[in-house]
């Protein structure tokens, strides 16, 4: 299904049926009056059906659930596209998929799930979905002892769970995980958000000729949950030009998921310095390019979270998401680059984008100001800007930021 079609999915009728359940849940409480202590903990649900690098940012808190709990039973339930990350995570002893590909395979393979949850009675199911109302439906449907969400002030209806933890947008997601699973860990438990602990693929280097050079990947894809995420492809084309001439011992290496991608990373191939390895890598070898890497550049994106998963020399570029809520604070060899401007951040605040996908807080950010994050990294001395990158920053708009709705002429004379 294509990412609007869930979208009014989760609107049009996860709203109305997270609201039924709400009072359900409530008149059933009452009636089967349903012991809803932590203990014991035998059967954990994990949910997570949209964004990859979120799954990253919570694998630490999972980490440390799995070795508070280690003889509990996980269960990750999750999407086609979550599934190969859930895959290499030790945490999980059990994969559920829930086929999102067609509303008909979505509803067959949601009958599976079903019935497969409720053979074994789950003690605590936590909702990792920040957003979404049908996630907590589907949560409520597979009628564990104990089930935990975030609050947000418009999903007030989520009080259909048994437990509901503040969703602190400010803070890093990271912490928000810690604090939903941390009802599971001793209270003075410290998680670091920097701590993914084991993963079951190898770090070692992808064996490759051209990789024997050092070299830097650049992703300059954004996921289809928010395109305004992506920094212009000529931002990209400048910077890795600039790049390269400071380090001529040095190869730029492109990555991208899909064909759609590999279409848009095309035009900046240009061998034999800049090798374009879009479409061609599974999450195995994209995670093992990146641990290897000299240096990444990447909008805030799935392999910017999987690069933070590593240490590896890392560039992180925001527009209408906040750096400091998906990078770990205090992190080494970590740097961001972001322009300051009023309608950022938009993301998860209001659907669509007040630009309507014309992300002056990316087009904004100059190669220059990312140049300057990089050579810190790499520990070379930074260049002065060209004659031209002085005026990089102003990108020519109609939009006015913040700006979200304007009658027409037409519709004045109405």
């Amino acid at each position: 299904m294509r990412l609007s079609t869930k979208r009014a999915l989760d609107f049009y009728v996860g709203r109305p049926l997270l609201a039924l359940m709400q009072g359900a849940a409530r008149v059933l409480g009452a009636v089967l009056r349903r012991d809803h202590g932590d203990l014991p903990v035998r059967s954990i649900l994990i949910v997570k059906f949209q964004g990859i690098g979120s799954l990253v940012l919570a694998k630490p808190a999972l980490a440390a659930l799995r070795r508070e709990h280690p003889d509990a039973r996980i269960i990750f339930w999750g999407t086609p596209a979550m599934v190969p990350l859930a895959e290499q995570m030790p945490e999980f002893d059990e994969l559920l998929v829930l086929d999102d590909r067609s509303l008909a395979r979505a509803v067959a393979s949601l009958a599976r799930s079903l019935v497969r949850l409720w053979r074994a009675p789950l003690d605590w199911a936590f909702d990792l979905e920040a957003y979404s109302r049908l996630s907590s439906v589907l949560v409520t449907f597979s009628l564990a002892r104990n089930r935990s969400g975030f609050a947000l002030e418009q999903l007030r209806s989520r009080r259909a769970h048994t437990h509901l933890v503040y969703f602190n947008r400010y803070r890093h997601l990271g912490e928000a995980y810690a604090r939903l699973v941390g009802q599971l860990l001793p209270r003075e438990t410290v998680i670091d958000a920097s701590a993914h602990g084991e993963w079951k693929f190898p770090l070692t280097p992808l064996a490759l000729p051209a990789l024997s050079a050092p070299y830097f990947v650049f992703n300059i894809h954004a996921g289809d949950l928010a395109l305004e995420r992506r920094w212009p492809r000529q931002h990209f084309q400048a910077l890795i030009a600039r790049l390269l001439a400071l380090r001529p011992d040095a190869i730029a290496v492109l990555i991208g998921h899909g064909t759609s991608e590999r279409a848009y990373t095309a035009p900046l191939a240009d061998p034999p310095r800049i090798l374009d390895l879009s479409g061609q890598l599974s999450l195995t070898e994209t995670v093992r390019l990146l641990a290897n890497a000299d240096l990444v550049v990447s909008n805030d994106t799935a392999p910017l979270h999987l690069a933070l998963s590593t240490s590896v020399k890392l560039v992180g570029l925001f527009g209408p998401t906040r750096a400091e809520t998906y990078l770990p604070p205090g992190r080494p060899n970590v740097q961001h680059a972001q322009e300051s401007l009023y309608c950022a951040p938009c993301v998860h605040h209001w659907e669509p984008s007040p630009c309507h996908g014309d992300n002056q807080c990316m087009k904004r950010l100059s190669p220059y100001t990312v140049l300057t994050r990089c050579c810190t990294l790499l520990g070379i001395p930074v260049p002065p800007p060209s004659a031209d990158e002085g005026s990089e920053a102003i990108a020519p708009s109609s939009y006015y930021p913040g700006l979200v709705y304007r009658r027409s002429e037409r519709q004045g004379q109405e």
